[in-house]
């Protein structure tokens, strides 16, 4: 909510059976974590914050985007094997080579496993960043977009992730070559402000300030 709080509901009884605190501004958006009890929400105050979703306090909080984070989403165990796959790749980089990616934290991964969760954020800032849950470090950071990003997914199969943004594109990343392989142009009239893909089926919807919500087949 605007009052800088999220709340536990009770769906049978409509009664609320917990309030978290910890944000310094709006909640944006949350995501959460059924298997490891977790959740995660993010905020105008730039912020992420990783709850225990039984007794309410803050496991993690982390910075790094430069603007309002607008949207956040868990991995899926793919999602897992493919960031750690990047990780494989690292750790075979000639020592002797000059040139390094500054937007990999080389020493994150190295401590990401295959049983790591992670999870994708969105931002005001343009970017897409990484984060591992264990640690709340970030471990890349995706640059593409030329208007703030409001929609983030993790593909089921953990290849990819899709990002909607309202420079009016929905994109699609490689996680293991960290790098952009398609962007859809002009996806809908106006600032696409949701993501989303089925978990089985190679089905995504988007919705847009254009009023229209769009199904895309075999993205």
């Amino acid at each position: 909510s605007r009052d800088k709080s999220l709340r536990v509901w009770d769906a049978s009884t409509g009664y609320c059976l917990q309030t978290y605190m910890g944000h310094e501004d709006w909640v944006r958006k949350l995501a959460i974590q059924k298997e490891l009890n977790i959740v995660a929400s993010c905020s105008s105050d730039r912020s992420i914050i990783i709850w225990n979703s039984h007794n309410g306090k803050i496991i993690h909080r982390m910075r790094g985007h430069d603007h309002v984070v607008e949207c956040v989403a868990f991995s899926s165990k793919e999602a897992d094997k493919a960031i750690a796959g990047r990780t494989e790749m690292l750790s075979n980089i000639n020592p002797n080579q000059e040139e390094k990616d500054a937007n990999v934290n080389d020493e994150a991964i190295s401590k990401s496993s295959y049983g790591g969760a992670h999870l994708v954020s969105g931002s005001r800032d343009k970017t897409v960043r990484i984060w591992q849950v264990q640690t709340g470090a970030c471990l890349m950071s995706l640059s593409g977009h030329d208007n703030w990003v409001r929609g983030v997914a993790f593909q089921p199969n953990g290849k990819y992730i899709l990002t909607a943004a309202e420079d009016k594109t929905i994109r699609i990343w490689d996680l293991t070559k960290r790098r952009c392989i398609r962007t859809i142009e002009n996806a809908h009239e106006h600032f696409i402000t949701y993501i989303s893909i089925h978990p089985k089926l190679p089905v995504v919807a988007s919705a847009s300030v254009d009023t229209y919500a769009r199904i895309w087949i075999g993205v």
